[in-house]
């Protein structure tokens, strides 16, 4: 009988794929920047902001751009016109995580902590006892006096959020473990400072001016079970579908026949994690800017055509928001329903 699914040698290869994608994007900017890659090997043109895309853009062309954490990218059909429908994915780049505080080194009893704070809803007792480091976007100054954005994921150990012992705990605190994110969330760093970046980075300490950093586990995903059936992966939600709806559109992008009318684009937003509303989350300006942009390249020169192409596309158009949802828990069938 057909199933509609891949072989399981394929499946194997997605999920080897999937799992090498989502190490290498400990942070919604490694995910920019690993998604960008694989674009640009296959064929995908990096488009700047600031720049004049009218010039740029083509009937049966492969684009993308990037803001900060969030990655558009979009094939524009071979037989594309001013008023036809865009086709968009949208996901999301970001997840729970704890991110540095500014002020983030503290002491407490001799051993150097950090000051943390929870980006959005997590599973927070899951961070314990575990060996943990540090990625993120580092605003570094150059030599000339100018700034640069440089990425860095330190790969080894370099923190730790330890349990309380059981000696001084009781029955009820085991029970009902909560931890207070202000307080019991605080990592231990060990006996380093800001050289560990500078390190990384090979600049001074003293060039670099700003950070964003976050925690991330330095266990890597897992394919596993009796036939390598299942998968262990963090930022699942929504690095998943950051993968597949990437390699979806270059596949699309190689296969289109040259009837395709239509724009094909994936939005992969930041923030989704804090109500995305932001300068790259799904609430700001981002999808719009993005479809009238691409609109306006294609559309006549006389008054108002632009505007008009794009209220035509707006209402040709359709978009799936792809995110992760969570299959039945055979330890906890009780919180799923049954039909």
């Amino acid at each position: 009988m057909a199933t509609g699914l891949p072989p399981m040698a394929t499946a194997h290869l997605l999920a080897e794929e999937l799992i090498t994608f989502i190490d290498a994007s400990p942070t919604p900017f490694h995910m920019c920047a690993k998604g960008g890659a694989m674009l640009l090997a296959a064929g995908f043109v990096e488009l700047v902001e600031t720049d004049a895309w009218r010039p740029l853009l083509k009937p049966g062309g492969k684009y993308f751009f990037v803001r900060g954490g969030t990655l558009v990218a979009f094939f524009i059909g071979a037989a594309f016109a001013a008023g036809n429908g865009f086709n968009i994915v949208g996901a999301h780049t970001d997840s729970p995580v704890l991110k540095l505080k500014p002020c983030s080194k503290k002491s407490a009893h001799g051993c150097i902590q950090i000051n943390v704070e929870a980006y959005g809803g997590g599973l927070w007792h899951t961070w314990f006892d575990r060996e943990l480091s540090l990625a993120g976007s580092v605003i570094v100054k150059e030599a000339d006096g100018s700034f640069a954005k440089k990425l860095v994921h330190v790969r080894r150990p370099l923190l730790r959020i330890p349990n309380l012992c059981i000696h001084l705990t009781s029955a009820d605190e085991r029970g009902k473990f909560a931890p207070n994110p202000e307080t019991h969330l605080q990592p231990i760093l060990g006996l380093i400072s800001e050289a560990v970046l500078a390190a990384e980075l090979d600049c001074e300490i003293g060039a670099i001016f700003d950070f964003e950093m976050t925690l991330c586990d330095t266990q890597p995903s897992q394919i596993w079970g009796l036939r390598s059936e299942l998968l262990s992966a963090p930022r699942l939600d929504n690095l998943l579908h950051c993968y597949t709806s990437l390699r979806a559109l270059m596949v699309h992008a190689d296969e289109a026949p040259p009837s395709a009318d239509d724009v094909c684009m994936v939005a992969l937003f930041d923030h989704e994690e804090v109500g995305s509303d932001s300068t790259t989350g799904a609430g700001g300006p981002i999808m719009s800017e993005s479809m009238q942009r691409v609109s306006s390249c294609f559309a006549p020169d006389e008054p108002h055509a632009a505007a008009e192409s794009l209220l035509m596309s707006n209402r040709r158009s359709f978009l799936i928001s792809a995110d992760a949802a969570h299959a039945v828990h055979p330890n906890y069938a009780e919180k799923h329903q049954v039909d």
